[in-house]
């Protein structure tokens, strides 16, 4: 029973993660490509995107899932489950953080190209 919540809880925080980044993006205009390279689902884009919106399309998942699964552990709901949610939301945003860290310190006015195996950085 154990194996089917943690399993259950890496399914949905897989989809929910990339849905969470897409619905960003696509609030700041832009449009999200998505992609399915097993064990591997993803999003990326086929113009470059403004640095911020990068960032915040990087960071969406991170905050809001944990926010989400934080306040449903605190209300009682599927407390096991929340636990595997949130542990899997935030090690699974690993790679993004690494992005932010990495984008914060480029100028603002960057674009950002991702390129599925990474991201290149566009000056002025």
């Amino acid at each position: 029973m154990l194996g089917g919540w943690l399993l259950s809880s890496l399914l949905l925080v897989m989809v929910l993660h990339e849905a969470f980044h897409g619905a960003t993006a696509s609030l700041l205009g832009h449009k999200p490509l998505f992609g399915l390279k097993p064990p591997l689902v993803y999003i990326t884009f086929a113009s470059k995107i403004p640095r911020n919106h990068f960032i915040l399309v990087a960071v969406a998942p991170l905050v809001l899932l944990d926010i989400l699964f934080i306040l449903m552990y605190a209300q009682g709901v599927l407390t096991l489950f929340c636990d595997f949610c949130f542990m899997s939301t935030t090690i699974g945003a690993v790679g993004d953080i690494w992005i932010v860290l990495t984008l914060l310190h480029m100028p603002k006015q960057s674009l950002i190209l991702d390129t599925k195996t990474g991201f290149e950085v566009w000056t002025d």
